[in-house]
């Protein structure tokens, strides 16, 4: 009897959470700018349903979840939230980021697809709208094709990436794992990503072509997704375009949009890219040429009370193109993955049992008591 009554005594303190669809992170006017193909495939819809096929997937997985620290709602499928009049704990599936970034290897295309999302908490009290917190996903797919990928190809890559529940790496599994730990009391936890800024010397680098406003922000999703994989931590999400600071805006697959006051972060993080460096030098025999790329950043911490953390780190890694292939090496692709390879180590040294790499690869002489510091402070262990 007193197990059932502990059993009944927890139910009753889970926060009751609305699962309100899926969205964007976005105004409605960008969406299908940033979203080009995820907001084609959000149109898709389901047979028989006048849901979109995501949003006929995800409730009903969403309802067969099994969350430890909140239940859901509106489990029988029926009651919906109503954003206008209602108050309440609401919970959506929201895109916030694409990007296809295609590469040319000895007459192939290697196209890179890389889409986020987040687990997005939120109240929505007619008063104050408000985010609780968010604990975002995200994931790469790479596919070598012999022939340039179109829009319609890129199109049903994306989809799949989406839509495929019995993919175990597809984003709809991933955010399914996140809700199942994602708990709602983390007012002093809260962790926000800055957008990552350039050195005068790095920035010399970045080709011109490029949005660096809109790469700052990448770097940044990239870093909070995996903070919060690796770490366990909510993030105040970082966005692109922000026009008013404290706030965010939130689309509804039903048209409907919102606009959100962010919670104030407990922890910030930044990160400063130094410098980008690439050496180049001849194989024996003229078999063809080693080049090895390096990207240079300084990471911080920072928290309400002062300084957490800050490391020096770095990553170089190199590539043989063998003379006899004719390999055309994009060298603004590969400072990417070699700055997107850096931060995610950085981030998993935190926890890692063995700490060799940040020992060969940051110039901090406290390095691993930096990264103990990080530990003790935001992780509480």
């Amino acid at each position: 009897m007193l197990i059932g009554q502990n059993c009944q005594a927890q139910a009753i303190d889970q926060d009751q959470v609305f699962f309100a669809g899926s969205s964007f992170i976005s105004d409605a006017a960008d969406i299908e700018r940033r979203f080009p193909l995820i907001s084609k495939v959000m149109k898709t819809a389901s047979a028989g349903s006048s849901l979109n096929a995501l949003d006929q997937n995800l409730r009903s997985l969403v309802l067969a979840a099994q969350p430890k620290f909140f239940a859901i709602a509106n489990k029988d499928g029926n009651s919906q939230p109503d954003y206008k009049k209602d108050s309440g704990k609401a919970l959506s599936f929201a895109f916030s980021h694409e990007n296809v970034e295609i590469q040319q290897f000895d007459n192939k295309y290697l196209a890179i697809y890389d889409i986020s999302a987040q687990a997005l908490f939120f109240d929505f009290s007619p008063e104050k709208k408000h985010l609780l917190a968010s604990y975002p996903v995200r994931i790469r797919f790479t596919n070598l094709t012999q022939n340039r990928p179109d829009f319609k190809e890129q199109f049903e890559i994306i989809k799949e990436l989406i839509l495929n529940p019995t993919q175990e790496s597809s984003l709809v599994r991933q955010w399914l794992k996140r809700i199942e730990q994602a708990s709602l009391k983390v007012s002093d936890r809260l962790v926000k990503v800055e957008k990552a800024e350039f050195d005068p010397k790095a920035l010399a680098l970045v080709p011109g072509l490029v949005d660096q406003a809109r790469f700052s922000v990448e770097v940044a999703q990239l870093l909070e997704a995996t903070i919060s994989e690796e770490w366990g931590v909510p993030m105040v999400p970082v966005t692109e375009g922000q026009a008013i600071k404290g706030k965010m805006v939130q689309v509804f697959s039903n048209g409907d949009a919102a606009e959100f006051e962010l919670p104030a972060p407990s922890f910030f993080v930044r990160t400063l890219i130094r410098d980008y460096r690439k050496i180049s030098e001849p194989l024996p025999n003229g078999a063809g040429d080693r080049v090895a790329y390096g990207v240079f950043i300084t990471t911080s911490v920072n928290g309400q009370a002062g300084p957490v953390a800050e490391l020096k780190v770095k990553n170089v890694e190199s590539i043989t193109q063998p003379a006899i292939i004719k390999i055309r090496l994009d060298d603004w692709s590969q400072f990417k993955t070699v700055l997107s390879t850096l931060l995610i180590k950085t981030v998993k040294q935190v926890l890692a049992k063995d700490r060799s790499w940040i020992t060969e690869n940051s110039t901090t002489a406290d390095a691993k008591a930096q990264l103990d510091s990080i530990k003790t402070r935001i992780l509480r262990m």
